[in-house]
């Protein structure tokens, strides 16, 4: 018996995640790469990615191993998406001269919010993948002139900011940079394989 996700409980969602559902079974039945895949679900709340990795895993289109693979990318990318997000408005009141106590209290506070939902090592892995697939760098270092090595730029930015907030940063923080580049760095070697295949 083949289980079809109910139309009435996709569509009270919308139109939306009925498209998620339908690319990703696309995909997969395509012999697409999980880059693809997370490439396209990271634009989408997490409750509908939930949903619908849960429907695929019902058809038995999707194993339990490549649907926890594909939400622990998704969840990199949107916690990332998040450091990023707060370093470059850090970057930006502070090349301004406006980083006041009350503005670093701010980011600090909607730091601790993030952290209700992701850990700090996965924001810092996932901060790469925050402007993929445009970039493979994260977005705030596309403001700064950056030359020789961008590992060791984004570490030093990291831990600035941190400073900054008066946070204490994992004390790996290098290697879960490193960690982040070379994931990013696969993934658009995925990436790029699935194009020659279209």
């Amino acid at each position: 018996m083949i289980v079809h996700p109910p139309r009435d409980i996709l569509d009270e969602k919308g139109e939306k995640e009925r498209r998620l559902y339908e690319y990703l079974k696309d995909c997969i039945e395509e012999g697409m790469s999980n880059a693809l895949m997370v490439a396209h679900m990271r634009h989408y709340e997490e409750e509908a990615v939930d949903r619908v990795l849960k429907y695929l895993k019902l058809q038995s289109l999707l194993s339990a191993e490549r649907a926890n693979e594909l939400w622990k990318l998704y969840r990199l990318a949107r916690a990332g998406r998040i450091l990023d997000s707060l370093i470059r408005t850090y970057f930006s009141l502070k090349e301004k001269g406006t980083l006041k106590p009350e503005r670093i209290e701010d980011l600090r506070k909607r730091l601790e919010l993030a952290q209700r939902e992701y850990d700090l090592e996965k924001m810092i892995v996932g901060i790469w993948l925050s402007d993929w697939t445009r970039n493979t760098c994260p977005r705030f270092v596309l403001s700064h002139k950056t030359e020789g090595d961008i590992v060791k730029f984004v570490s030093e930015a990291i831990f600035d900011f941190f400073e900054a907030l008066d946070i204490k940063p994992p004390t790996n923080i290098g290697k879960l940079v490193e960690e982040g580049y070379k994931l990013v760095k696969k993934l658009d070697e995925m990436l790029k394989g699935d194009a020659n295949r279209l």
